[in-house]
């Protein structure tokens, strides 16, 4: 038997369906998204979006407790780079702000912050992460706790090792560091579920943990990330060597949809030269980019290889083969090792 019971947000205003949120939206003026992580994020701009091709824009408003969106997956400069697009498109961003309440009597008519202020709202969606779904699981007599899931194993294997876990209601550990992981992902979970799936028929595959690789599109502008920002390997202590490349996504730059600005910021491991992060910000090929360094993380790439690998290149789908961004960004670590 394997458990997929998924996980459930962490909080919510209304067990509503999409229906639903569209049926609140016809009505809907000010809308505020708590939450400044994907999800939140991508709400937002989507809202944003149909308030504009509709037949009245809505007053979107982004609260965040952290500096910055997206700051627990990305490096700060690609976060702001995230933070303007979503200005552009006239979405308000609150950072640095705590939601203390939602006012209202039988629908909601506010957010109160922490620090006493009351924003009007006629709409409110909360995205602040999600728990393990382990109801079931405690009723078979599994081992599960509330913050991190059904407990497996390397194999999948729960308490019973007739019974197999995978997904967003299984514990995880990082891949990188080897601790508890919340990291929740459907890339994450269809892994753990071919996992899982396997070794009902013999136990011959196992998990190398979980990573987290995210990419997403916000107006103009694509980010994506695997692995721990600069931030979190202080955090860790793991003192980190960075190279970086900046260069047009097409050669040469002046051909259309061309980025000039595209960036590609590696992390390697200063003890072992292993690469522990990557992140991306500029056209859609970043989705692509960032699969490339999720696999030379899970494989402790270091920058000498990776400089030196072959990739791919097109005019009009990749910087020149002299300044392909992942190799530019690996051999300027190199230098510096």
């Amino acid at each position: 038997m394997t458990l997929a019971t998924f996980s459930r947000s962490a909080k919510t205003l209304h067990p509503a369906a999409l229906q639903q949120l569209y049926a609140a939206l016809e009505t809907a003026r000010k809308i505020i998204v708590i939450g400044g992580g994907f999800i939140g994020v991508e709400m937002a701009e989507q809202i944003s979006l149909m308030g504009k091709t509709g037949q009245h824009p809505f007053e979107v408003t982004i609260i965040e407790m952290l500096p910055h969106c997206l700051m627990l997956a990305c490096e700060e400069e690609f976060c702001v780079q995230a933070e303007d697009e979503l200005r552009r498109m006239d979405i308000n961003i609150m950072t640095n702000s705590r939601v203390e309440a939602l006012e209202g009597e039988k629908t909601v008519s506010a957010v109160k912050l922490a620090d006493g202020t009351s924003l009007p709202a006629d709409l409110v969606i909360i995205g602040i992460g999600a728990v393990a779904n382990i109801d079931l699981a405690v009723k078979m007599g599994l081992d599960a706790d509330p913050r991190g899931g059904i407990q497996v194993n390397e194999y999948m294997q729960t308490s019973d090792p007739d019974i197999y876990a995978a997904g967003d209601c299984a514990t995880k550990f990082s891949l990188i560091t080897g601790k508890p992981s919340g990291i929740r992902l459907a890339s994450v979970a269809c892994s753990e579920g071919m996992i899982a799936a396997s070794n009902i028929y013999g136990t011959t595959r196992k998990t190398m943990g979980a990573l987290g690789a995210f990419a997403t599109k916000i107006g103009n502008r694509s980010i994506a990330a695997a692995g721990l920002t600069t931030s979190a390997a202080a955090k860790e202590e793991i003192e980190v060597i960075i190279g970086e490349a900046t260069a047009p996504n097409r050669h040469p730059g002046g051909l259309p949809g061309c980025t000039m600005d595209m960036k590609v910021k590696l992390l390697f491991r200063k003890d072992t030269g292993a690469i522990v992060g990557g992140h991306v910000s500029g056209g859609e090929s970043a989705a692509d980019m960032v699969n490339i360094i999720a696999i030379a993380i899970q494989d402790k790439l270091n920058a000498e290889q990776l400089a030196t690998m072959q990739y791919a290149t097109h005019p009009m789908l990749t910087a020149s083969p002299l300044a392909y961004h992942v190799m530019l960004a690996a051999e300027n670590a190199a230098l510096q090792f």
